[in-house]
């Protein structure tokens, strides 16, 4: 479909030509005054080179127009990929072949001007950050990003969801009449003129998170109406909620290992480190594939060294009040320490976050609330990188490809990382020994209760043992024979056995003496 304007008040006659990959096509078209639409097919032949994330192939499109009255020609060249995002039987597909969408948000938070980069270097460098980690795909969170950014994805295969500059939640509301509804509506309009030939561009929403009596409704009638009018992405009502049975895939916060609110009642929280369980029986609840909405949000101990990067219009105070904190009660020593436990466990939990995923059958795939840190929602260090997309110092990733194989991304330990682990180590290895056990607080107030009670607890802690005793027991058989437990965790394991029988023989002994 190719737009075309006629300035002048009576009709005129042109020649439309379109060329491609060495294939032209021309086309005599009666144009009316002022805006027309012409439809043109040309034909790529039957070897047409498909885009998606391995191969982003794209083809250069040139398209002239001449008037034969004047014979004056206007012409335009512009960037384009042939792909098919679509939906089919309940998982997300590229070109016939499903996709998990492994993402993360982009908020539109540029700590050094303040704004978004307009140039295509400074998105690829973004991009290769997401994709360094093994990210597919980018959800800019209520906002839409400029061309350059469209640009770099085409180039380089990433999978953008584009919202329509709204979050409309507490300060306002969609679908009740407000001009707000207006906007999205213009705003969407102008965004798929503008931005809608790019292959990268797969996924639109309204904005993020709704609230409003109306909401609802409003929605239903922007995902059907756009549906209709474009089918070259997939179209969403918000992310996060509502889940509306027209939106083509659903944006859900639940599917989760820590969901707001549960506190020490969540799967991370409530219970021991596992690997068997997944999301199937929830989004078993709906047809369309669910994307789970800003998942992870682990934060970690503020990277100090970072506050000489904010050289432009802000200044990190948050950050500093941290340092003159540490400053205050002598602990200054320790920052680089504190960043390094909390990044290895925030490492830990978005393992545990994505693999949850991963595990889901059919699933649609999941957006990271940050791949770097978000200064625009307060102190919200909950990126592996900062907010200048770079490395805090505990993690570094790298792409490796072998033979056939999908390029894979490989995490570990940066240089300064390293070198603060073996401090560490050195540090903790010098410190007095000392022996915490929980019961031992029972042991020591046992004279306060009544001989049937003493009795009872004494033997609650041997038959506690006895059930360790057992598993380690279970374990030790179980990682004896696979040859990549390393020789240092066996002789962990062992430590432990051997404590529980000295435990399991001091119980006996003193359940002796007590009853002596």
């Amino acid at each position: 479909k190719t737009i075309l304007r006629n300035r002048k008040k009576s009709q005129a006659t042109a020649l439309l030509a379109l060329e491609a990959d060495g294939k032209r096509m021309q086309k005599k078209v009666t144009l009316q005054p002022g805006t027309n639409e012409v439809d043109a097919v040309l034909s790529l032949g039957d070897e047409i080179r498909l885009w998606d994330e391995f191969h982003p192939n794209l083809y250069q499109l040139k398209v002239s127009l001449t008037d034969e009255e004047q014979n004056t020609t206007d012409s335009r060249e512009e960037s384009f990929g042939m792909r098919d995002f679509k939906v089919v039987d309940g998982c997300i597909t590229v070109n016939n072949r499903p996709v998990f969408l492994r993402g993360a948000l982009d908020c539109a938070a540029f700590p050094k001007t303040g704004y978004p980069p307009t140039d295509q270097e400074a998105w690829k460098r973004i991009f290769t950050a997401f994709q360094a980690h093994g990210l597919n795909h980018v959800r800019f969170h209520s906002w839409c990003p400029p061309e350059a950014a469209f640009c770099a994805a085409d180039e380089m295969g990433l999978y953008l969801e584009i919202e329509c500059s709204s979050w409309a939640n507490q300060s306002t509301t969609i679908g009740d009449g407000r001009p707000l509804d207006r906007f999205i509506w213009d705003e969407s309009e102008r965004i798929v003129a503008t931005f809608g030939n790019h292959p990268s561009f797969c996924m639109m929403m309204y904005g993020n998170e709704p609230a409003g009596e109306g909401s609802s409704a409003y929605l239903s009638r922007f995902v059907s109406t756009w549906k209709e009018q474009d089918n070259r992405r997939l179209y969403c009502s918000s992310a996060g909620w509502p889940a509306l049975p027209v939106s083509d895939f659903l944006s859900d916060p639940a599917p989760r290992i820590q969901g707001w609110g549960q506190g020490l009642r969540s799967i991370i929280n409530g219970q021991s480190p596992r690997t068997d369980y997944d999301w199937s029986e929830y989004i078993s609840r709906f047809s369309q594939p669910v994307v789970s909405h800003e998942i992870g949000q682990w934060c970690v101990y503020p990277n100090l060294e970072e506050i000489s990067k904010y050289d432009g219009v802000m200044r990190p105070a948050n950050l500093e009040i941290f340092r003159e904190t540490l400053q205050k009660n002598g602990m200054i020593h320790l920052a680089d320490s504190f960043l390094l436990a909390s990044g290895k466990l925030q490492a830990l939990c978005y393992k545990a976050d994505i693999e949850a995923a991963l595990r889901t059958r059919n699933f649609g795939g999941f957006q990271l609330l940050g791949l770097n840190d978000f200064p625009g929602q307060g102190t919200a260090l909950v990126g592996v990188l900062d907010a200048f997309w770079e490395e805090k110092g505990y993690i570094s990733s790298h792409i490796e490809k072998e033979g056939k194989m999908p390029e894979k991304s490989v995490y570990s330990l940066t240089e300064k990382g390293k070198q603060q682990f073996e401090k560490l180590m050195l540090e903790i290895s010098c410190k007095p020994i000392n022996i915490f056990l929980d019961f031992n607080a029972v042991i020591v107030n046992l004279d306060s209760m009544s001989r049937e009670r003493q009795q009872e607890c004494l033997d609650n802690i041997e038959s506690s043992m006895e059930v360790l005793k057992k598993y380690l027991e279970e374990n030790i058989a179980l990682k004896k024979s696979k040859e990549d437990i390393p020789v240092t965790g066996m002789a962990v394991l062992r430590q432990q056995y051997t404590l529980a029988e000295a435990i399991e023989e001091w119980i006996a002994s003193l359940k002796k003496e007590i009853n002596s």
